[in-house]
Formats: structure tokens, C-alpha cells, sequence
């Protein structure tokens, strides 16, 4: 990521995650690199990486809030907030600052990785108390 240019993008190539991944986990992370490919950093008067707004490109409220709730949990983020600069434009603004132990940009890449595990779990525990009601359904088609 090259800090000093006026939007820099998030490298979705930039892959820290460690063991191997199932198809269907590789699935949510390709979701991850997907969303990453659609963020911009707004430049800001100095190039402290602790203080970032990232645009979220065709983003709402949906991603924002939920994003923002899982960025908070993060012990080293002092502040995540977002807004929707106005209704016919389809972008998100997210606002990321954090402590000294971090920068906004590894932030946002965890809160993205824990809501994509989140989400992992939640479409487990479905599908597991779907079989257990005795549901007939195809597992795949959820």
C-alpha cells in the first residue's frame, strides 16, 4: 500500500492468515478480498496510518454498522464510526483510529477477517439446527 498516493488501495493480495482453509472458508475469504478491492483511503493532512477514513464503494448502512460494531470489539481501535455522505451516492465512509500497538489499515483488515468468521459461524449453527429439526434440504443450497 502506498501511503503517500491520494487513494491508495488496500492490497487484497496481502494474505496473513496462517493453516489451510476449506472451499467454503476460502469462499468467505474471497468475499475479504473482494470488499478490499472496493475500498480507498482518503488522503488526510499528515500520513499518521493510526487516523484513516477508508470509502467503502456500493456499501450501506448493512457492512457499515456491522463493520463498526466488529472493528470495536478490537482492544487497539480507540474509535470506528461511519456515515453515508448522502443517499444517491453510493459510497460509505468509515472512520478508523487506533492506538499506538496498530494502524487503522490492519484494523480494518482484522474487523473485515472477524466478520467473515463471524458470519461462517452463524451459516453453521443454521445449517446444524436446520438438520437437527429434521428438515429435509440440501446443505449446498443454503
Amino acid at each position: 500500500m502506498d501511503a503517500n498516493s491520494d487513494n491508495a488501495n488496500i492490497d487484497p493480495q496481502d494474505n496473513t492468515s496462517t493453516g489451510s482453509a476449506t472451499s467454503r472458508e476460502q469462499g468467505c475469504g474471497n468475499v475479504v478480498v473482494n470488499i478490499l478491492d472496493k475500498i480507498d483511503i482518503i488522503p488526510g493532512l499528515n500520513k499518521d496510518m493510526r487516523n484513516v477514513t477508508f470509502v467503502l464503494k456500493d456499501e450501506d448502512h448493512t457492512l457499515g454498522n456491522t463493520l463498526r460494531y466488529v472493528i470495536m470489539k478490537n482492544p487497539h481501535v480507540d474509535y470506528c464510526g461511519y456515515s453515508i455522505p448522502h443517499p444517491s451516492e453510493a459510497k460509505l465512509n468509515l472512520r478508523v483510529q487506533t492506538s499506538e500497538k496498530t494502524d487503522a489499515v490492519e484494523a480494518l483488515k482484522k474487523g473485515l477477517e472477524d466478520l467473515a468468521g463471524l458470519c461462517l459461524y452463524v451459516e453453521s449453527e443454521f445449517k446444524k439446527k436446520i438438520q437437527e429439526s429434521g428438515f429435509d434440504y440440501d446443505p449446498d443450497s443454503l
